[in-house]
């Protein structure tokens, strides 16, 4: 395994006159593949957090945009039939709905934006997760070559 291979691993630089032992070298692969497997399981378990609120949230936008187009209507015909009173009181509430309206756009906004960060976030981990399969394979190899040769 290279130096910059380890230091990949392990966060850490290695001389050259310091080289690890292969068993050693291993432990901290291991070390580092369960932690990244855990983290990959959180943030799976983030994402589905994720994607239940959003639905929750769009569910609740879609029935306020029709409340809200409901009392359009309601307005409209008030105002037809010479209601004002009753035009003025649903227009109250026609500014009410639309401030929840844009307040929920901005819950959607928001937990679409971090369901993307998560996304990336967890192909990151799952790449990570492949280099250091590879790293595993590779001190393997020359853990058992090295064994080889002195035996």
């Amino acid at each position: 395994m290279t130096n910059s291979t380890l230091f990949l691993i392990t966060g850490e630089a290695f001389s050259a006159e310091a080289p690890m032992s292969g068993e050693v070298t291993l432990e901290l692969i291991d070390r580092h593949l369960a932690d990244t497997r855990a983290k990959c399981r959180e943030i799976k378990q983030t994402l589905d957090w994720l994607k239940l609120h959003l639905r929750i949230e769009q569910k609740s936008l879609r029935a306020c945009s029709g409340r809200l187009s409901n009392l359009e209507n309601r307005a409209r015909l008030a105002r037809r039939t010479g209601a004002q009173v009753l035009a003025a009181y649903v227009d109250e509430a026609i500014k009410d709905l639309e401030k929840e309206e844009d307040a929920l756009h901005l819950r959607v906004a928001d937990l679409e934006s971090r369901l993307a960060v998560t996304r990336f976030t967890l192909q990151r981990k799952r790449r990570r997760l492949v280099e250091l399969k590879r790293a595993r394979e590779i001190a393997l190899r020359r853990k058992s070559r090295s064994a080889a040769t002195r035996a």
